[in-house]
């Protein structure tokens, strides 16, 4: 991943706590998973691979 990328990914840590406040499901929608696999990223339940973290920090700053 390009240090330009690195700059845009936020930490798990920080998408969890952007997505408290979210409709999981538009979210889930927008960058292609269920809700069910968000819901489990958000209460920490899973760890998202590299590409759905790059595609939720994409996501989450786009919209704020």
């Amino acid at each position: 991943m390009s240090t330009k990328e690195t700059k845009i990914m936020l930490t798990i840590e920080e998408i969890r706590r952007r997505l408290q406040d979210r409709n999981l499901s538009v979210v889930a929608k927008n960058i292609g998973v269920t809700r069910t696999y968000l819901s489990n990223i958000r209460n920490g339940r899973v760890e998202p691979s590299e590409k759905i973290q790059h595609l939720l920090s994409l996501y989450i700053k786009g919209v704020e």
